[in-house]
């Protein structure tokens, strides 16, 4: 089994613009500090990725990265719309804000955030976040539609559920942007048969646009990094008897996952 890279920052990085990029280009595998870069100091290549993140909504990529500071006054928490609230942490008089809430707060500078809050959020901004600023200042004005506009200011919740049956890789996909609640299955507590999914083709992965497919070329089974599951379980009840195995599987789910 493969280990799981962990990434890590040093503390004094972690709430910067490097930081933003690193979350960015984690999807990837291949952060190469030396292609964003000059003397210490983000290159326009840095520039360009950080702004079409924020310009096209990859607000992903902003997760990681907080505003914290120290205020006497106080935040009117009632003014704050529901998209705004999940973007704020506080414990008595200093305030942690995700650097997109930061953004979205110093692009609209709405009434309900005192002036003073509005320079103490944008002085480190600039100073830590010099990228996302200057992206923050090149938004066209139009960025957010009038149906966004009236969604993300609303304080009332409007919610919809769904029952999804999905393989894990696609499940891997949506859940990792996050944006919703959601719970799933556990092999820990039913024994239900695991369905397995198989594609009958696989198409080939676009040369650019690397997070889509070509239509119509396949490649061959044996070309895919992937193994045949079903069959593997399969044999190994068939070796070892279905109970053990499922305890088995059992065990494993709660050592690995």
């Amino acid at each position: 089994m493969n280990k799981s890279t962990v990434l890590t920052l040093p503390k004094d990085r972690m709430n910067t613009d490097y930081g933003v990029l690193m979350f960015g280009k984690t999807s990837f595998n291949n952060f190469d500090e030396s292609k964003y870069y000059e003397n210490g100091v983000i290159n326009q290549k840095g520039k360009d990725f950080i702004y079409n993140a924020l310009k096209d909504k990859h607000r992903s990529i902003f997760f990681g990265a907080r505003v914290v500071f120290d205020t006497e006054e106080k935040i009117d928490l009632n003014k704050l719309t529901k998209n705004e609230i999940q973007g704020l942490e506080w414990s008595g008089n200093q305030y942690s804000l995700g650097v997109l809430l930061a953004l979205k707060l110093l692009y609209k500078k709405p009434t309900y955030i005192s002036s003073g809050i509005l320079s103490q959020i944008e002085n480190i901004v600039i100073k830590d976040y010099p990228a996302c600023y200057e992206a923050m200042l090149k938004l066209p004005a139009n960025t957010v539609s009038e149906e966004e506009e009236r969604l993300l200011e609303s304080t009332s919740i409007q919610r919809v559920q769904f029952k999804v049956s999905m393989p894990i890789a696609v499940a891997r996909q949506i859940v990792r942007h996050r944006g919703f609640d959601y719970t799933e299955v556990s092999r820990r507590y039913t024994d239900k048969m695991i369905e397995f999914f198989k594609p009958s083709k696989w198409r080939k992965q676009a040369k650019k646009a690397t997070d889509c497919s070509i239509e119509n070329e396949f490649v061959e089974e044996v070309g895919c990094n992937w193994f045949n599951g079903k069959l593997v379980y399969d044999l190994a009840c068939e070796q070892f008897g279905k109970e053990l195995i499922d305890r088995l599987i059992d065990i494993e789910n709660r050592l690995v996952f």
